[in-house]
Formats: C-alpha cells, sequence, structure tokens
C-alpha cells in the first residue's frame, strides 16, 4: 500500500470492484480497501440478475452462478398463478448468483488489472484539500496511514459513512426503504430454473414474497 494513488476506492462490493478494474485498466494507480476481512461476506442481496445487465461488467462463470433462470411464476392473492417464458419475463431471467464467489472474482479481476487491494481496512477520515477531497485516512490492523488519490469513490452502500463525512447526505428517506427477511432452505421442491413470486397481504402485505433457486432443492 503505497502513499499517493490516482484514485482510491472505498468498498470492495461489485461497483467499487468494477470501478477498480476500469481504472486499473486504463492504466491508473488504484487503491481499493474493504473493511470486512473477506470479500463478499455478509451476503446482502437475494443474489438474482439479469443476463443483460451482468454481461456489461463480466462473462458469466459457472463457477459463481448457482442457477440459470429460464422464466418466472407469479402467484395471485388467491392462488392462481401464471408462468412466463423467457421472452416474456424479462427481468426477471438471469442467474441467481453465488454472491461470495461472484464480489471476490470481480476485486480478483481489479487485482490482475493493477489494482492493489487491502482488506480489513476502514477508511476513518476524508483528506480535505482546497475544498475536495484528496484521499482518506485508513485505519489498518491498529494502525493508521493517510492515502493520497487524485479521485476518491465512496463505494461502501446506501449507508455511506464516508460520504457523509464529505458533505453528501447519502440518507434514503423511510418512504423508499421497504424492510425484509430472508432464509436459505434446502430439500423443497422447485423449479431449478424458475424464480416465483408470491402477491397479496396475506403473503407479504404491500410486498411480495419471492424464492430463488439455488440448485436442485
Amino acid at each position: 500500500m503505497k502513499e499517493s494513488y490516482d484514485l482510491l476506492v472505498i468498498g470492495g462490493g461489485p461497483g467499487g470492484a468494477v470501478a477498480a478494474r476500469t481504472a486499473a485498466t486504463a492504466g491508473y494507480s488504484v487503491l481499493l480497501v474493504e473493511k470486512r476481512p473477506a470479500i463478499g461476506a455478509p451476503v446482502r442481496c437475494a443474489e438474482g440478475i439479469g443476463k443483460e445487465a451482468l454481461a456489461e461488467f463480466i462473462k458469466p462463470d459457472e463457477r459463481w452462478i448457482s442457477a440459470d433462470v429460464t422464466g418466472a411464476e407469479l402467484v395471485a392473492p388467491d392462488g392462481v398463478s401464471m408462468k412466463l417464458a423467457s421472452d416474456l419475463a424479462g427481468s426477471k431471467v438471469g442467474y441467481i448468483l453465488d454472491r461470495k464467489f461472484f464480489d471476490r472474482e470481480l476485486v480478483w479481476q481489479a487485482a490482475e488489472a493493477g489494482a492493489d487491494v487491502m482488506v480489513k481496512t476502514r477508511a476513518s477520515a476524508p483528506i480535505i484539500a482546497d475544498g475536495a477531497v484528496k484521499g482518506a485516512v485508513v485505519e489498518y490492523c491498529g494502525s493508521r496511514k493517510k492515502i493520497h488519490a487524485d479521485l476518491t469513490i465512496a463505494a461502501d452502500g446506501v449507508e455511506s459513512k464516508f460520504a457523509r463525512w464529505c458533505g453528501i447526505d447519502p440518507t434514503v428517506p423511510v418512504r423508499e426503504i421497504m424492510s425484509s427477511a430472508q432464509y436459505l432452505m434446502t430439500d423443497i421442491d422447485i423449479d431449478p430454473q424458475t424464480t416465483v413470486f408470491y402477491l397479496g397481504n396475506k403473503v407479504a402485505p404491500e410486498g411480495y414474497l419471492w424464492v430463488f433457486p439455488k440448485g436442485e432443492r
């Protein structure tokens, strides 16, 4: 880890990893820092993504694809269901990822392109000079170090503390937030190539319930 880079990326999720990879591929010096000890954990989504959207950033690889989704099923409150083939399901057709391996692959690609990657490294304060963000103070294994950068990207999530420290309000209004609960289940009868969405207040008041296949059962 040097003291100065062209780009400092804070956060090792997909957004931060792709930004780091893109800049490093273009020949810029890049440092990506991730506060957690491992990339891709904990998983913070249902892991579904459309094929076209994914292809913009990375070539699909079976190593981090849990299921290849070819259709979707919608279940109405009265139990009537409708199955949509791939040409009608639109964004519901895609892949169910294994985010742990997917995120790590993106960060690995950034590293292969030339980016320095540091885990267990937390950005604790921005470096402000002449009214602009010029890097950050980072903490690693009990030590603190100033990392100067021409450009800093705060890719530390919707609750980004770093953006707030820089005077940017990342707060999402409560009316735009939906609460959810997610469980990983096994030994259930499912179609391993179909995502299922249940509608109705009995199963999910003001929302919906989803089943995303991660394998045969």
